[in-house]
């Protein structure tokens, strides 16, 4: 597969994360297996965050070697999943 780059702001890198986090939320909060590529996603965005600055939005789990949200990031996301 052929990959490609885009450039992002912080703002719009803040945006991205905040949507993949939903995308993956909406799509997988309901079923018994999780859709793996909406996992590896976020998992792809969720190594990039502390590379904009956002490392408070994402923690690193050793023993699971995956990326998770943050209190403060599922708090917010939590938010808008509620008004959803």
């Amino acid at each position: 597969m052929e990959s490609k780059k885009i450039e992002l702001t912080r703002e719009q890198f803040l945006r991205m994360l905040k949507l993949v986090y939903l995308g993956r939320w909406m799509i997988n909060s309901h079923r018994d297996e999780p859709d793996k590529s909406m996992e590896d996603i976020e998992q792809y965005i969720f190594a990039a965050a502390p590379g904009f600055g956002y490392d408070d939005l994402v923690e690193f789990d050793q023993s699971y070697k995956k990326y998770f949200p943050s209190a403060d990031l599922e708090e917010t996301m939590d938010t808008i999943i509620q008004e959803y």
